[in-house]
């Protein structure tokens, strides 16, 4: 079934999930104002955000609530990206192009997981008189609201840190690197640079987008997704060697290719561990779309219960 328009949000949920929103837009400057090492600071946007989501489902009791500030939160972001440029042609008079950098792009996927996983969790294990089609139906809505705002989120980290990371270098020269392990070789040696970080940057790339895809086609089959994220994969490749951003090399199609599946099996775990929870009654708990629940849905779990014992 698809998602009905239902109970929409009211006016004083819709401003706590705003207010949350915003908090969790600001969370990144301020742990950066208290503590020096980032890895404190992820530490704490990691608490924080837990918290700050917890809280807000128990006062709302909305999974539509945490995907409203999600959103908010995502689109604060677009607007800091804007401000900042606006900002820099207007300070320097000339074209501006901003980075992002290591700090930012953790910070961003961090705030976006987390409440992500609560909302997921909670649902996961919401079974028996807890789990109505409403409130079914409103995991879906927050499906819609957390899925557009990853696909911003993702578009801005791929933008501006992948494809056009800065301002292409005339003078530096192109490079092309087709033979195969030519830069995870040296990545696993640790002769590379950036070592293992490398090698799990680039793998995860196309992880939200393959989780994205299979939530938005739970049909779609594995081959499918490799067919995209092959295409995807080179088109960035040509791309960066295009604009003169990076080096075209092969090993990074093959580890776009290693997150493409590892998203596409995330989610087919999630909604087999809720299948197996709900005893096959909600198959795609993941989705845009939500399975009504029947009277042998609520009777489902005491009568097998019964049976065991008998």
């Amino acid at each position: 079934m698809t998602v009905l328009p239902g109970r929409k949000l009211g006016n004083s949920e819709l401003i706590i999930a705003i207010a949350v929103g915003l908090m969790l837009f600001l969370l990144p400057s301020d742990a950066k104002n208290q503590f020096e090492s980032e890895s404190i600071c992820a530490g704490m946007m990691c608490i924080s955000s837990f918290v700050l989501t917890v809280v807000m489902y128990f006062i709302v009791k909305r999974y539509d609530a945490i995907g409203a500030a999600l959103f908010t939160m995502s689109m604060l972001m677009v607007a800091g990206m804007v401000f900042s440029i606006i900002n820099g042609i207007n300070t320097s008079g000339k074209s501006y192009w901003p980075t992002l950098s290591e700090y930012n792009i953790i910070s961003m996927f961090i705030l976006w997981l987390v409440p992500f996983l609560v909302a997921v969790f909670i649902r996961m294990f919401s079974v028996g008189y807890a789990d109505t089609t409403s409130r079914r139906r409103c995991f879906a809505r927050f499906m819609v609201l957390s899925m557009r705002s990853l696909l911003i989120i993702y578009i801005m980290v791929l933008v501006f840190k992948l494809v056009i990371p800065e301002q292409p270098s005339p003078g530096a020269g192109r490079q092309i690197l087709l033979m195969s392990f030519s830069r995870i070789g040296p990545c696993l040696s640790g002769t590379h640079e950036n070592g293992i970080a490398y090698i799990i940057w680039h793998c995860i790339i196309l992880l939200p987008l393959s989780f994205y895809l299979t939530v938005l086609a739970p049909g779609c089959k594995v081959w499918h997704i490799l067919i995209i994220a092959f295409i995807f994969g080179v088109t960035v490749e040509a791309l960066q060697y295009v604009l003169n951003t990076g080096s075209a090399c092969t090993d990074d199609v093959i580890m776009y290719l290693i997150g493409a599946v590892s998203g596409t099996v995330l989610k087919r775990l999630f909604d087999r561990m809720r299948r197996g929870l709900t005893f096959g009654q909600d198959p795609h708990m993941l989705s845009f779309d939500y399975t009504p629940v029947t009277k042998r849905t609520r009777a489902s779990v005491p009568e097998i219960a019964k049976d065991t014992q008998e």
